[in-house]
């Protein structure tokens, strides 16, 4: 197993440990859902981030009972080695980029991009590499510190360029781009970020901040922020914790976040000050960032003030709604709560709507199949119930000519028994048929009699079951082809099935 482990020989337990409980985690939600394969996101995921390979994952859900999707992994892996493929390019030209930009003596960039109304910005093109350019001043935010690159569009006279990711190498903010500039050294540009999705991230960056400080608040101080991503679309926060929080753990945490955002707390935006000044006024330093001699430091009142650079909402309160949708372990002491905020959580309604009319769909369906399940079933239990009548029928008597059909029967109810009697009086040619079933503790009787006897003998089932009704402590009666009665006296069973061959000689 060490072979095929990933990591250095002092970390192989810590790493082993955390893929187990990674992949006993997915085998407990498949159980939940009764699945019995392993998607190949989890297997992959696995393997990226434990070094668990295909096999050894196989070998250990086929422990478990169950089988994995490896086509889906396999594909998801061809997507990685593509995408290694495009990274090798990519980091080629960055490095011809810092290459030309070094020889050339480029200014440090200068990020425009905290001020609202710079989500707009003429800027001068320094130099351009294939797709990437690099800007003296720009409103695009390069992705750092979880936070994701800004993308957007250049105008520079007739042409309009998509900008599809901005990220930083060392000093410089490199912006790569769908199209060309040309050699467009020197030209001016104006750079226009997407705001609608720039609001989006600062809406679920913001948030990291009032979510890491409603976890140090419900589970405790010693909760530290071990990574994030922050998109338009949803956020990621990582944090230390040694348990799985409780379902009233998540729900308290989720509230105070959203009762903080409701306050309308105004954000304070502490830019480019001493970086011990930022220690002593008590801000967090988040997880993985690198801090110089000037800091930045983001405020929102009196419940969070945390290091950031990243981009953020003026007020507590344009963040919109928050949302929890997932909370996981990711390794040992680590855990991963995805999240939405804004028009986020109203997709995420919709989305749970959509699957709540799916599952009321399945429900429908599920029960219609019980329906007919249940009328096969009792259908198939009257059939063998039915098969007490051949007995009866091998067993028959004879009364002054009549063919008598009797006997003692199991039943669950009179209107089985009635049943029981139609099929006898189908299966009779001619005669006469009583059956006696005790239901709970009371009796039940249905007699029959063949159209030829009720017509030549006069013989009436309503008569034979009065007769034999009093037998048992009851009475009845019916019409002459099909009657039914019960009683009180369960003891007196016997004596009635004795008496039908004297009863119906009574009658004749």
């Amino acid at each position: 197993v060490k072979k095929v482990i990933k990591g250095e020989e002092e970390s192989f337990n810590d790493t082993l440990d955390r893929g187990i409980e990674l992949f006993e985690e997915i085998i407990e939600k498949l159980n939940k859902k009764k699945e019995k394969v392993i998607p190949g996101e989890e297997i992959f995921k696995l393997y990226d981030t434990f070094g668990f390979p295909v096999d050894l994952t196989n070998i250990m859900a086929i422990e478990k009972g169950f089988s994995i999707d490896e086509v889906k992994f396999n594909e998801l892996m061809h997507q990685q080695k593509e995408r290694s493929k495009e990274s090798t390019k990519f980091r080629s030209d960055v490095s011809l980029l810092k290459v030309m930009s070094a020889s050339s003596n480029l200014p440090d960039s200068e990020f425009v991009g905290y001020d609202y109304d710079n989500f707009k910005y003429k800027s001068e093109i320094l130099r351009v590499v294939d797709k990437f350019v690099v800007l003296n001043k720009t409103p695009f935010y390069a992705e750092a510190g979880g936070q994701v690159g800004d993308t957007g569009k250049f105008v520079c006279k007739e042409l309009s360029i998509p900008v599809i990711d901005t990220f930083q190498e060392d000093n410089l903010i490199i912006h790569k781009i769908n199209g060309s500039l040309g050699e467009a050294f020197g030209k001016e540009v104006m750079a226009h970020v997407d705001s609608s999705r720039r609001w989006d991230i600062m809406r679920n960056h913001s948030v990291t901040h009032f979510l890491h400080a409603s976890l140090r608040k419900i589970l405790g101080t010693h909760v530290q922020q071990a990574g994030s991503y922050v998109g338009p679309d949803h956020l990621r926060f990582d944090f230390t914790h040694f348990t799985k929080p409780s379902h009233d753990e998540l729900n308290d945490i989720e509230a105070l976040v959203n009762e903080q955002l409701r306050k309308n707390l105004q954000m304070i935006h502490h830019r480019n000050i001493p970086f011990e000044e930022a220690k002593k006024m008590g801000a967090l330093m988040f997880f993985g960032d690198k801090y110089g001699d000037k800091v930045n430091v983001v405020q929102f009142g009196d419940f969070t003030m945390e290091f950031c650079g990243g981009t953020h909402v003026k007020n507590s309160s344009q963040i919109g709604l928050f949302k929890i949708t997932s909370e996981a372990s990711i390794a040992s002491g680590v855990r991963r709560i995805e999240a939405v905020t804004g028009a986020g959580v109203e997709k995420y309604i919709h989305s749970q709507l959509e699957n709540m009319k799916q599952f009321s769909h399945r429900i429908d369906e599920l029960l219609e199949t019980k329906k007919k399940l249940e009328k096969e079933i009792s259908e198939l239990k009257l059939q063998d119930k039915l098969g007490q009548l051949d007995h009866i029928l091998s067993l028959h008597s004879e009364e002054r000519g009549i063919m008598i059909y009797k006997g003692k029967v199991h039943a669950d109810n009179m209107d089985e028994l009635k049943s029981f009697g139609d099929e006898l009086r189908n299966k009779i040619k001619s005669g006469v048929g009583v059956l006696i079933s005790q239901i709970e503790d009371k009796v039940g009787i249905v007699a029959v009699v063949s159209d030829d006897l009720i017509k030549e003998k006069k013989l009436s089932a309503g008569k034979i079951v009065g007769v034999l009704a009093k037998l048992v402590g009851g009475g009845g009666g019916g019409r002459p082809h099909l009657a039914t009665a019960g009683g009180k006296d369960v003891s007196g069973i016997s004596s009635a099935i004795t008496s039908v061959e004297n009863v119906i000689g009574s009658f004749l």
